[in-house]
């Protein structure tokens, strides 16, 4: 239930999102509409605003759709291979009606333009080239310097892991996960610093007021965005190593409410400045706008709607990856290598979420088996996980009529299983191959002084296997 629950909160913020980016798409303050160019003049054309009035009536359908389908969540039980599924189909069916409602209503105004005679005339490049402000193209950005702040950030978390944190592999997925940051952060900083340039008026000194405080103002949010995942990561590493350290003294940490509390409000004050950011680029954007009084009505680039019709970017003209965006911030050109490569990634990652879902199918609906032989006892748990027990390596067995109280440190915790390493509360850390449900539970001590404990859906089968471990256990001498 708690596992539907997250799953559901976490789409809801995508809904929310995906509704934001769509009603930025017809704001009052800007000079497109469902990226469309037009004027303010046009704006109060009656075919125009009934046009807008039937977009908002469908978004609202579509949004309470996706409100709705949430709640399916609920119905895949605890499941988390139906999860995975229920959650690629929420966002297959989200990604593809967003795409078909703004497309729809963009080519609807994209008809509209040409039946009004509204289109200005249209060329392959998508507008004119101020080249007294593209000299002095690299003074717009900020300096590439501030990226070595969350370089440093990187730097620490391997440090920091070398130093601490090496009993823990696992937490090596982070300072790993700050490189990928890194390099993705580069690079679009790379291709937003050095992209086209939007010409704004006739003036030159305009156009390079208004073109610097746009690529300094996104340049910097996508440096600020770099820390804050950088860091973000940092401090998430941190308390998985508390939480794992916790859990090999103590067994529990589900008392420790500072710990979660600490863990909660991080992850809310990360979404908050990350929206802070965003919001923070386009307000000095609009803001520059507005001190230099530059007005649609006084200069109209030459017409690129051709290329916004399906709510996205395509221009085969248009050497550049990213674009600015009609809506906000920065796009990209889908036409390009890159933008091929975009969405070659986004399918992977579907395709990626289904495999797992795939994947996951054992550990829900598999089952723990145990096979003996001369030397001991294979332990089999949903085909990933095995066991030996040996009887030359036992030292006592014990059997329990109820489970302890289980940690995971690492594995798979499932509706009906507990696979993998995890601590028991009580008796220490060690191996899982645990049905939950079992009636009997058999906890092993081997002479190295390692953990197994197993438990089997067939109580008797269980006791048969106590028994015959039981024979081998080594007595005091």
């Amino acid at each position: 239930m708690l596992l539907a629950v997250a799953n559901m909160l976490c789409i809801w913020f995508c809904g929310g999102c995906l509704l934001l980016a769509n009603w930025m798409a017809i704001r009052k303050k800007s000079e497109y509409l469902l990226y469309m160019a037009i004027s303010a003049e046009q704006r109060e054309d009656a075919d125009v605003v009934q046009l807008v009035k039937e977009y908002k009536t469908a978004l609202w359908k579509f949004i309470a759709v996706l409100f709705v389908s949430s709640f399916g969540f609920f119905l895949c039980g605890e499941y988390v291979s139906i999860q995975l599924w229920y959650m690629c189909a929420w966002f297959v069916v989200a990604i593809m009606g967003d795409y078909k409602l703004v497309k729809k209503y963009a080519g609807k105004m994209y008809d509209l333009k040409k039946e009004k005679g509204w289109c200005l005339p249209s060329r392959q490049v998508s507008c004119n080239v101020d080249t007294a402000v593209s000299r002095m193209k690299k003074t717009l950005p900020v300096s590439e310097f501030w990226m070595f702040i969350p370089v440093w950030i990187c730097i620490a978390s391997f440090l920091w892991w070398f130093l601490r944190g090496t009993e823990y592999t696992i937490l090596l997925l982070f300072p790993v996960m700050d490189i990928v940051v890194l390099v993705l952060a580069f690079y679009i900083f790379h291709h937003a610093s050095h992209g086209k340039l939007k010409v704004y008026s006739e003036d030159s000194d305009v156009n390079y007021a208004l073109n610097r405080a746009a690529k300094r103002a996104w340049t910097g949010a996508v440096v600020w965005e770099s820390v804050l995942l950088c860091a973000y990561q940092f401090f998430l590493m941190l308390w998985m190593y508390s939480y794992m350290k916790d859990i090999a003294e103590d067994g529990v940490v589900s008392g420790r409410w500072g710990l979660w509390g600490v863990f909660i409000g991080l992850n809310l004050l990360e979404i908050v400045s990350f929206v802070c950011v965003f919001f923070g680029a386009l307000s000095r954007v609009k803001r520059a706008r507005k001190e230099l009084a530059v007005g649609w009505e006084e200069f109209l680039p030459e017409d690129a709607d051709i290329y916004w019709k399906n709510g996205y970017y395509y221009n085969p003209y248009d050497t550049n990856t990213f674009v600015e965006n009609r809506s906000s911030g920065f796009t990209t050109n889908m036409a390009t290598a890159w933008g091929k490569i975009t969405k070659w990634v986004l399918l992977g990652s579907l395709i990626f979420c289904i495999g797992s879902g795939i994947a996951m199918l054992p550990l829900d609906f598999g089952t723990i088996t145990a096979r003996k032989n001369d030397s001991g006892i294979e332990l089999k748990g949903c085909l990933y996980y095995k066991e030996t027990i040996a009887f030359d390596e036992i030292k006592t067995v014990t059997l329990l009529d109820q489970s302890p109280g289980l940690s995971r440190i690492f594995g798979s915790g499932m509706k009906k299983v507990a696979l993998g390493s995890y601590h028991f509360k009580g008796y220490g850390s060690g191996r899982s191959m645990v049905y939950r449900e079992a009636e009997y539970f058999v906890l092993v001590e081997k002479t190295n002084g390692k953990l197994v404990m197993f438990s089997l859906e067939d109580a008797k089968e269980l006791l048969e296997c106590y028994n015959i471990l039981k024979k081998h256990e080594r007595t005091e001498e």
